[in-house]
């Protein structure tokens, strides 16, 4: 029997309605897809996500965005922190 590795995802509920829920991730593990497994193991599929649930009128691709990213330099060991503004599509599907 073949495993897949472990992977750890926390996540925040933001806000929610009726048809939709704005969440915040944290990933220990960084494997392929996690969010996006994860989400639809538990019977939540990203909105827009045609691999794991299914496309969506209200954005034409995954309802995904990584607004910030930090880690340590693996050489430099300084703390690195990015941030990228939340793209349009995305801050009018939250606004609904």
């Amino acid at each position: 029997m073949i495993l897949g590795k472990e992977a750890v995802t926390h996540f925040d509920i933001i806000s929610k309605n009726e048809e939709f829920s704005v969440l915040h991730f944290v990933l220990e593990t960084g494997r392929t897809h996690q969010i996006r497994v994860h989400l639809q193991y538990i019977g939540h599929p990203l909105l827009g996500d045609t691999l794991y649930g299914q496309s969506s009128p209200f954005i034409d691709r995954q309802a995904l965005h990584a607004y910030k990213v930090s880690f340590i330099h693996p050489i430099t060991k300084e703390n690195i922190s990015i941030e990228a503004p939340i793209p349009e599509d995305m801050s009018k599907l939250v606004q609904k």
